[in-house]
């Protein structure tokens, strides 16, 4: 409930398989099959928190063997109901009109179009709801209606970690602090759509952003509509205590990042006296302000926060409104130092059950796989490449320096899926 568990996420499983998830038909068999051919976690249970949609999709599954009722049929009956959100409801069929339903785009080289989806898995997603319902959800989150203030304060119960930590991650919540304030939330995306629904109990208000367009960033609104807010005097913490800031040496914190279990990198350099971030998926630096020992935070996005507290798994944190992605100390490497030609050949994983063809083409490593043809590789670490798209390629090699399998990653959600290369037949 936590996604501490470890399970893999299944969207990114079925993208690294071939599958084409937007327009092809799955259900939540399809997730439990994919789910049970899975031979690792990719961490021990409780040791971190990685988003897995894997998690709610199970559990879904478990309430509809147990309760005998379909996963819509039964919050109806225990919590949509009850709430009077009449106009929420979980998708569990196809061709069911739906009332006052927005309708998704996605743009392309030639224009707009629907963003439209065959599948059928519900338990992570696959909800519809309306303005008036999602109100209702804040004031429980708010604990506002007493008969579901146990329902809220369960939701919003963190998990202590195997370390001792405190997460920041609830049951299908985030759990943030924004200036001074408990902000309780979660963004959404998908076939056309984003949103971002936040509730603050402190001050008893609410913001939810809907959107039919998946390039509109919906959480970056929200935290808008909240600036707004908090800049009211009305709002405004008036015990609030300013704590002395520890002075650090920022030099502490220069160095290159790698996203663990992605390719993704991130620099931090010092730029006129100040801090900065510049990941590969960026265009430009960040700066980031100081707030606390070792936790920096986004000077144009103070949702957004770098934390660099020592631990064994991971040397710094970036958290996006309470949910985390992890990354560590990298030594990249010049690609021309690396000779491609070791990594060519076939791989096969059974918990995928795919093959990935690696190739050269005008010296430079290149994948072919189910519905992906010709992805550019490039080097990141020691037998170490990626598509720089957040997936990872670890070549294990023999104590003859041959290359045997592979190790494949993805999103910073699965971690070293198993793959054995193929033996030329002689």
């Amino acid at each position: 409930l936590n996604h501490t568990s470890g399970i893999r996420n299944y969207h990114t499983l079925m993208y690294l398989t071939g599958f084409d998830y937007d327009s092809l038909y799955y259900d939540n068999n399809t997730v439990l099959k994919l789910a049970v051919k899975q031979k690792n976690l990719n961490h021990s249970p409780g040791e971190k928190v990685s988003y897995s949609n894997t998690n709610y999709n199970l559990l879904a599954i478990i309430i509809e063997r147990i309760s005998e009722q379909n996963l819509n049929d039964y919050l109806r009956l225990n919590i949509f109901n009850p709430l009077k959100m009449n106009s929420t409801f979980v998708r569990i069929e196809h061709g069911k009109p739906v009332k006052n339903k927005a309708v998704g785009y996605k743009k392309d080289e030639n224009g707009f179009k629907f963003s439209t989806s065959n599948q059928l898995s519900y338990g992570a997603g696959s909800m519809g709801s309306s303005i008036n319902d999602m109100a209702i959800w804040i004031q429980m989150l708010n604990e506002q209606i007493l008969d579901f203030k146990p329902l809220a304060q369960f939701l919003k119960e963190t998990e202590t970690l195997n370390s001792g930590e405190k997460a920041n991650y609830a049951k299908g919540l985030t759990i943030d602090s924004y200036k001074g304030f408990e902000v309780v939330g979660h963004s959404g995306q998908g076939f056309g759509g984003r949103s971002h629904l936040m509730a603050i109990k402190g001050k008893q208000i609410g913001i939810v952003v809907l959107t039919n367009f998946e390039n509109i960033n919906a959480t970056r609104i929200a935290y808008q509509i909240l600036d707004v807010l908090l800049d009211d005097v009305s709002f405004q913490d008036k015990h609030k205590i300013n704590v002395p800031l520890e002075k650090q040496d920022i030099y502490d914190f220069v160095g290159d990042y790698k996203e663990v279990n992605s390719d993704m990198t991130m620099k931090l350099f010092i730029e006129n006296d100040t801090l900065k971030a510049l990941g590969s998926m960026g265009k430009i630096p960040v700066p980031l302000v100081q707030y606390s020992k070792n936790k920096f935070y986004r000077l144009q996005s103070q949702n957004v926060k770098y934390d660099f507290t020592t631990s064994v798994n991971h040397d710094m944190i970036i958290s996006f409104g309470g949910t985390p992605f992890y990354f560590e100390h990298a030594k990249f490497i010049d690609a021309a130092s690396v000779n491609a030609e070791d990594f060519i050949g076939d791989f096969y994983s059974e918990e995928l059950d795919v093959n990935y063809h690696f190739y050269l083409e005008e010296n430079m490593l290149k994948l072919t796989y189910k519905e992906n043809e010709s992805v550019t590789l490039k080097p990141i670490q020691f037998n170490q490449f990626g598509n720089g798209d957040r997936t990872l390629y670890h070549f294990v090699k023999d104590t003859n320096d041959k290359v045997t399998g592979m190790l494949l990653s993805c999103d910073g959600t699965v971690k070293e899926i198993i793959f054995k290369k193929k033996r030329i037949a002689k």
